[in-house]
């Protein structure tokens, strides 16, 4: 079991939603048995499994009153929040049925998971109905779930025609607390002894269901199904992104009964702030209601070449000129980072991995260099971050791990078809340019653990990184020493909240046996890569004049003025005492020229700026008051 934790949620872009009238077959604000307001009503539940097979008959969904699973140990936040969620919902509450309200009793509750508990509706008659559409809210969290929906015509007595729900969603991943779904039971139309039920068949965390509704197929509602993350990895340093070219892609469905005609796909982007600084949009000719997940793309792309330090946000919408019946799922949000001096392909952990049965294994992360630099520009990789974790029965203290940097040849194709994947570490694709040795000690779980590099080529700290090229971190694990007690299980933190769309490139793994291969879901490992500038040194130095500062102190705006005798292309590099990079930004044709930097939110302090060229570099130091 990996280690779980608490959540909580923050809206990070506010999207007004809309959903139209529509018919209403069966169910609504004043029935009882949709909106769950005195109880589960005339619905029955049954537990039909759990690991603990006596206790098979106790993995029930239960009524809420309030719309939560607070009960459950690994419950924080708010609950379910439909039109109907203060007066009570019906839950399944895996996290309670297993652990009874405690992080220390996991497997020790009523109904221990892996479970399944259904979830049955009233008897229905829709024998005057040409088509039924399931409408209903949710709120669910995943760890290792699955979700179904299951029709009978029949009264009961066979269940069939079964649709899976919320089947993108990863470990720790969960949907908006107000999340809305229609579902066509196609199989129901025409039947006079129609049920359905909720299926959640897994393990852990909840799955929260209010305000249920049978109502006719809407003519019109396009839906964005998922998205294709652009990006090499979530988090890149200023100085490294600016060529890692954003395409812009989502599949996109027609649930409605009517084709859509000039079905507008949008793709902008925000900074933390919510100013928009990009968008574009594609138009199709037709969508039609067969169609499902359809792959559209933006043919245009982006370069974030001109992007400053910070968080951004690319939010998808999908629209035409009907009138859509639920446009909650005509949007979807996706985030990136530029940072000073870090890569990092999640945000941050939420759960763990480790290999089956305990086995040795290394788990690793790829990130690229950038080739926006010029033959002066010297970076260094100093440090790479990660965590681990225990479960209870445990803890970090002697647990050792590898840690590795390795630089991906330059023949390996980009779809690493050629890669060799003998030999573990010692692959004839990569170089191993450093080994560092980590042992636990008083760390606790998902505390992040930074190891230093040594360059095993000159023996000395850091290792040179050139420009344009692939590096793989790699943390190699032992074989567990209680690998048959889940109690003292370790993991290696991960993160499954973003569908990179190869995952080859981004997290390969080595088995016990030297074998490569790539981890085969969403989970990425948390292991970030950490540069920084050389040396504070001009080694090739350019002409004095070459770089002036126009104003030293400075407050709120750095001017400077560049000088060369004929044009050149030139990049600005501004970095702290540290080396750390704070902003990077290539010119292209400077002769003479004056610009200036925005540096109010630099912390008082002494700074460097460096301009460089194909010729050399020259850096000057400034006073932030």
């Amino acid at each position: 079991m990996n280690f779980k934790h608490t959540f909580s949620i923050i809206l990070l872009i506010s999207i007004r939603f809309v959903t139209y009238a529509q018919t209403t077959l069966w169910g609504g604000p004043t029935d009882p048995n949709s909106t769950f307001s005195n109880g589960l009503g005339n619905w029955t539940t049954l537990g039909l499994n759990s690991s603990d097979l006596d206790s098979s008959q106790n993995a029930k969904w239960t009524w809420s009153a309030d719309g939560t699973g607070k009960s459950g140990a690994y419950w924080a936040g708010l609950g379910i929040n439909s039109p109907t969620g203060s007066t009570g919902a019906a839950i399944f509450n895996s996290d309670f049925l297993d652990n009874g309200g405690s992080q220390s009793n996991e497997r020790g509750g009523s109904a221990p998971g892996p479970h399944i508990g259904v979830l049955i509706s009233p008897m229905i008659d829709c024998s005057n109905f040409s088509s039924v559409v399931l409408k209903f809210n949710q709120y669910f969290r995943n760890y290792d779930a699955r979700c179904y929906i299951d029709v009978s015509t029949d009264g009961g007595q066979s269940w069939g025609n079964r649709t899976s729900v919320n089947e993108n969603f990863s470990t720790d991943q969960y949907t908006s607390r107000n999340d809305l779904q229609l579902i066509e039971l196609a199989s129901a139309a025409n039947h006079d002894s129609v049920q359905f039920r909720f299926v959640f068949d897994g393990d852990y965390y909840f799955w929260l269901i209010d305000d249920v509704s049978l109502i006719s197929l809407p003519d019109y509602d396009l839906s964005i199904e998922s998205t294709v993350y652009p990006l090499r990895a979530y988090k890149q340093p200023i100085s490294q992104i600016c060529n890692d070219t954003l395409t812009f892609s989502a599949r996109i469905s027609n649930l409605g009964a009517k084709d859509q005609n000039n079905v507008d796909f949008n793709v902008e982007i925000f900074n933390s702030n919510t100013n928009s600084i990009y968008k574009d949009s594609y138009t199709s000719t037709n969508i039609g209601t067969t169609q499902d997940n359809e792959l559209i793309k933006i043919v245009k792309y982006y370069l974030p070449n001109q992007l400053a330090i910070g968080k951004y946000y690319i939010v998808y919408s999908v629209n035409s000129s009907n009138t859509d019946y639920n446009t909650r799922n005509n949007f979807a949000v996706d985030s990136f980072e530029v940072s000073g001096f870090q890569y990092a392909l999640e945000s941050d952990a939420t759960s763990g991995i480790r290999a089956n049965a305990g086995l040795s294994y290394s788990i690793g992360a790829l990130y690229e260099t950038s080739d926006c630099w010029n033959a002066n520009d010297k970076f260094i990789a100093s440090s790479i971050d990660m965590a681990l974790a225990a479960n209870p029965g445990a803890n970090l203290n002697g647990y050792p791990v590898e840690v590795n940097l390795l630089k991906v040849n330059t023949n390996v194709l980009r779809d690493f078809s050629n890669f060799d994947k003998t030999n573990g570490e010692l692959s004839s694709s990569t170089e191993s340019l450093s080994t560092s040795n980590f042992v636990g000690s008083t760390q606790g779980n998902y505390d992040e653990i930074n190891v230093s590099l040594t360059d095993k080529r000159t023996g000395t700290k850091n290792v040179a990184l050139e420009k344009g090229t692939r590096y793989i971190v790699m943390a190699k694990h032992p074989v567990e020493a209680n690998r048959n007690d889940p109690n003292t299980w370790k993991f290696h933190a991960s993160n499954a909240s973003i569908a990179y769309p190869n995952k080859l490139r981004q997290a390969p793994v080595i088995d016990n046996t030297g074998a490569w291969d790539f981890f085969d879901s969403n989970e990425v490992p948390l292991l970030r890569l950490n540069i920084e500038i050389n040396t504070k040194i001009d080694i090739k130095k350019l002409a004095s004049n070459s770089l002036e500062l126009l104003n030293n102190p400075v407050t709120n705006v750095l001017r400077f003025k560049m000088n060369f005798e004929k044009e050149v292309n030139a990049n600005i590099t501004l970095f702290n005492q540290d080396g750390k990079i704070l902003l990077f930004q290539p010119y292209k044709k400077v002769n003479s020229q004056i610009e200036q930097i925005d540096v109010q939110n630099l912390v008082a302090g002494l700074y460097y700026i460096r301009v460089s060229t194909d010729s050399g570099t020259k850096t000057l130091s400034f006073v932030k008051e």
